[in-house]
């Protein structure tokens, strides 16, 4: 159970469609049933910036397979390449505009409100800023926000009597969800979920608002 929700909690739990690379992959956890969890979505980051690369680039490992791989492999191979985008300079890139850039709203658990905060990260530097405090590789998605109109977010909240907490969120073109992670790719909770699902309908309702009334003017 925990692999299953670990793989829809990824890019391949919006798949509109089978598809027979990541069904191997897939095939591939089914033979290692004590693969972290954890460690399921930054293996999934690697494994589709070697196959299919990261935006204009050329992909690394076009013929990438899984034959002759371990979890333990793959995992090491994961971190090595996360160091190796820690080490890369990202040039600097503006994102294009997007019709929300930040919302704030309030939840309640129990007798407790919290506030919720979401802020679109709007250049590559910001993405780079998110994934080392955040320990995750949202570095490598610049391309998508680039080129597909995906959208990095930072979500910070302060649960009853406790620190303020952050995740990470991607979003599509149209508001909806790819990804929601914690520190270091921690799972969210189900309150985070539930907080996150409210925020997508009001990013698709401000996405069909933007296809109807055109371009929207980026905040100053």
């Amino acid at each position: 159970a925990g692999l299953a929700r670990a793989v829809c909690d990824t890019r391949l739990g919006r798949l509109q469609a089978p598809d027979p690379f990541w069904a191997r992959f897939i095939g591939f956890l089914g033979d290692h049933p004590g693969f972290p969890p954890q460690q399921v979505g930054p293996v999934v980051d690697y494994i589709a910036s070697q196959k299919f690369g990261l935006g204009a680039q050329a992909p690394p490992q076009p013929n990438f397979g899984f034959r002759g791989r371990t979890p333990e492999s793959l995992i090491r191979q994961t971190h090595e390449w996360h160091l190796s985008l820690a080490r890369t300079k990202v040039a600097y890139r503006e994102f294009p505009a997007a019709p929300l850039e930040a919302a704030e709203f309030d939840t309640r658990i129990g007798e407790a409100t919290i506030r919720w905060r979401f802020r679109r990260l709007r250049n590559t530097a910001e993405l780079v800023v998110e994934g080392e405090d955040m320990s995750n590789c949202v570095a490598s998605r610049a391309g998508v926000c680039l080129y597909a109109g995906h959208s990095i977010w930072r979500v910070e909240y302060a649960p009853p009597g406790q620190p303020n907490r952050r995740l990470t969120l991607e979003t599509v073109a149209n508001g909806g969800i790819v990804e929601l992670r914690g520190r270091a790719n921690r799972f969210a909770t189900e309150e985070e979920r539930q907080a996150v699902q409210l925020f997508s309908l009001h990013l698709r309702e401000a996405c069909r608002q933007d296809r109807r009334n055109g371009p929207s003017v980026p905040l100053s």
